[in-house]
């Protein structure tokens, strides 16, 4: 979502996805939308007490869902995403490694998303000044995506090759590197999307890639 305008109107547009999908009595798609949410608004630090009223509101649609451990994860990460921007690096800690538990029950060590997690928790011990552990968390990052990658290589269905790809490009971006290989894993993933006819997830891509100078 490029600029405020454009964040504007993406959180009006899941806003009454949310409130659609109350009526209705669709937790899933209230959940997904409130998650999704957390982080739109997250963006602001001065936002940060509404993310977290609306990650409380989204922990209680998860309860009613019964279990939703992948949901679970994206709601914490994002909760650790709100937190660092606001500063508040005790709590996106917390929500960071509560997102990298349920991941590697889930995915295990080897996943973009568990990488990602691992290079947010590198970023937030080094705004500690916790360096030793920083580097030490961030080149785990790395071993991760690295070894995610080379899983790619193996699978046959294009959306999870370009969630995969879109996800290592994050991870490697958020573990400090700017080479050309981030670029051209992010690229590759968008021309995917477009493929696909996914053009949501073309524009996320394209937005990402522009604004980190890619």
């Amino acid at each position: 979502y490029e600029g405020r305008a454009g964040r504007s109107d993406a959180e009006q547009t899941i806003r009454e996805a949310v409130r659609r999908a109350e009526v209705a009595g669709d937790h899933a798609t209230r959940a997904h939308a409130l998650i999704q949410l957390v982080w739109l608004v997250g963006q602001e630090a001065k936002r940060y007490d509404e993310a977290r009223g609306l990650g409380t509101e989204a922990r209680v649609v998860l309860e009613v869902l019964g279990g939703a451990p992948m949901l679970e994860a994206r709601l914490d990460n994002n909760l650790g995403v709100a937190a660092k921007l606001a500063r508040d690096d005790e709590a996106a800690l917390a929500s960071y490694q509560r997102a990298l538990s349920t991941q590697l029950e889930l995915f295990g060590e080897q996943h973009p998303e568990t990488a990602r997690t691992l290079a947010n928790i590198g970023s937030v011990l080094s705004s500690r000044g916790e360096h030793v552990e920083a580097e030490a968390m961030l080149r785990r990052a790395l071993a991760s995506f690295e070894r995610a990658l080379e899983l790619l290589q193996h699978t046959d269905d294009p959306r999870l090759h370009a969630d995969a790809s879109f996800g290592s490009a994050r991870a490697m971006r958020e573990a400090g590197m700017t080479n050309a290989s981030v670029a051209a894993l992010a690229s590759a993933a968008r021309d995917t999307y477009t493929h696909l006819g996914d053009h949501h997830a073309t524009a996320r891509v394209d937005a990402w890639l522009r604004a980190h100078d890619l």
